[in-house]
């Protein structure tokens, strides 16, 4: 069977402390070199994807900040971007909390806001027409904001969704998610949700694992995330694309760490 695999960056791909192992390089080549499709799923915006670190690998398509962005090779097939006025709207409410917010664009990434730890830190284009300039001009699909959210700032937040994780938050839109958008991708394409493979490792890729006929969490994800996926790799540091690779993968046996 011929499949498309949506890959997280973050411990997933990279593992802590070691960058993308080489067998996650190696095998993400060979995938593609026995026809299979591979597209980074991310939830970094495509201008926050640390693109030194991948060097030279190459991928079949791009799906960034949560959905927001799907590229296939150098075509753009969806942009959906926060209208400056919300960018503003929510920045001076959170920076009114003295909460600092990541703008992530498609072409830049902004820090406005106070730094709890760096108190007299001031990044970022400031407020009110600046702020709007800003956001028109590094054009926003995603807000990430420095801690976790109260229930009242979720409220004040909508129609944007948050994903809440241990030390903070990100925005997405109510209607697009990774899963989403890799289903939106693999229909485009001509691949069935049977022949989608998904992996991840946190609270924002659960959705995929779930959408995706066949679905790979690295071994050092949260317990409780664990059953949500078919197969558990092992941790991340090791190669666990590798391996998820390599059980899906007949001729990409070599590949599998965990022996399964």
């Amino acid at each position: 069977m011929r499949y498309a695999v949506f890959l997280d960056i973050d411990n997933t791909l990279t593992g802590p402390g070691v960058g993308i192992p080489d067998n996650n390089r190696r095998a993400v080549a060979r995938a593609r070199e026995l026809g299979h499709q591979v597209f980074i799923n991310t939830g970094r915006s495509l201008y926050h994807i640390p693109w030194t670190l991948l060097g030279e690998m190459r991928f079949d398509g791009v799906i960034a900040a949560l959905g927001a962005s799907i590229r296939y090779g150098d075509t753009d097939l969806r942009t959906r971007l926060i209208d400056p006025d919300t960018v503003v709207r929510l920045v001076e409410y959170f920076n009114g909390r003295g909460v600092a917010v990541y703008l992530e664009g498609i072409l830049d990434v902004l820090q406005c806001g106070i730094f709890p730890d760096q108190p007299n830190r001031f990044r970022g284009p400031g407020t009110g027409e600046a702020l709007r300039e800003a956001a028109e001009r590094i054009r926003v699909s995603k807000l990430s904001i420095v801690r976790p959210l109260l229930p009242e700032e979720e409220d004040y937040i909508r129609p944007l969704l948050v994903y809440n994780h241990k030390t903070y938050s990100e925005t997405h839109f109510p209607d697009c998610n990774k899963a989403e958008a890799m289903l939106a991708l693999a229909s485009h394409l001509g691949f069935t949700r049977e022949q989608c493979i998904a992996m991840g490792d946190s609270a924002n890729d659960m959705e995929m694992l779930e959408a995706a006929g066949h679905s790979v969490i690295v071994g050092d994800a949260r317990e409780d995330l664990k059953s949500r996926a078919e197969f558990i790799a092992c941790e991340a540091r090791y190669g666990s694309v590798a391996d998820g690779l390599a059980h899906y993968i007949p001729e990409m046996r070599e590949f599998s760490v965990s022996g399964r």
